[in-house]
């Protein structure tokens, strides 16, 4: 694992660039705080993104639908048809 290091691009300077501020405790506390914000969102939806591409394509479906109605409500109106 540790062989590969340089491979990271990531040089001493680049961390001693990436000095922060404030103590220890302080990062605990801001720790605590995220993994509490996190805790907050809730479960992950392993479905998410099935779920998000069947939503996305019922969507583009009616979208479509939609258009074609409207097509011909303007082929009506004009006596196309």
């Amino acid at each position: 694992m540790w062989k590969n290091y340089k491979s990271w691009a990531f040089t001493l300077e680049d961390a001693q660039a990436l000095r922060i501020e404030g103590s220890v405790n302080d990062w605990k506390d801001e720790q605590a705080r995220l993994m509490a914000e996190i805790t907050e969102l809730g479960p992950v939806n392993p479905n998410a993104v099935e779920e998000y591409e069947e939503t996305k394509e019922r969507y583009d479906f009616l979208i479509h639908t939609v258009s074609r109605f409207r097509y011909g409500e303007r082929a009506i109106a004009s006596g196309y048809c």
